[in-house]
């Protein structure tokens, strides 16, 4: 299904990543990481089902490292300390993962970066990067052309437990343990000091901004 993704470079001149100033560890990631061309098909397969498409850029370079030294010099993407893989500070889907066709690897390897919330800017940060690194476009929606972030309204307020779910399939159990708040400022903060260590375990926080959540892969906005 990606054959068919492809495109005209653009020609912008890539922006360099500050030194880095803090620290990171796993806990702080605050995305969802993709590392194998599955995962990334089983994304792409469920967001075909959605009526809003979120904006992406992603791009298919020679090797491993390549893609990998492509991601890291995103400001919002950092390697962490304790792990010493690549988590992202911004609730986006990401990763670089070698490209399987017919079960067979070709060699190649993919990055992408996917956010609801990604800006214009970081949308061409992206790209600008992508490219400087030796990338090759696969295919990307640009997303509206806003000033800047929206910034989260209201202070941070504690997070309020709502019920539990647990709902059986074919692929497993899953435990949806739900909580309410009343913004995102206060969602976020309360992910944050969350931990998840298990598969098919999901902490999940409504609020009149949408939905955010946090399973064993990171912080993730529904």
């Amino acid at each position: 299904m990606f054959k068919k993704w492809f495109g005209k470079k653009t020609e912008a001149a890539p922006q360099s990543k500050p030194s880095p100033d803090k620290v990171y560890f796993e806990r702080d990631n605050k995305g969802t990481r993709y590392e194998n061309h599955s995962a990334v098909l089983a994304y792409w397969m469920a967001r075909t089902n959605k009526i809003q498409k979120d904006p992406f850029v992603m791009y298919d370079f020679p090797n491993e490292q390549m893609a990998h030294d492509a991601l890291a010099s995103m400001p919002f993407i950092h390697k962490a300390q304790d792990s010493r893989k690549l988590i992202c500070t911004e609730c986006f889907e990401y990763g670089c993962y070698a490209v399987v066709e017919d079960n067979v690897p070709t060699g190649q390897y993919e990055a992408m970066v996917v956010g609801k919330s990604m800006t214009y800017e970081e949308f061409k940060q992206v790209k600008e990067a992508f490219e400087k690194f030796g990338g090759k476009r696969r295919n990307d929606l640009e997303p509206e052309k806003t000033a800047a972030k929206p910034k989260t309204k209201g202070n941070v307020k504690p997070a309020k437990f709502k019920h539990k779910e647990v709902k059986n399939s074919a692929h497993g159990t899953f435990v949806y343990m739900v909580y309410t708040a009343p913004n995102k400022a206060s969602a976020m903060a309360f992910l944050e000091n969350e931990t998840v260590s298990q598969h098919h375990y999901y902490i999940v926080v409504e609020t009149p901004e949408g939905a955010f959540g946090r399973d064993i892969d990171g912080i993730y906005e529904e």
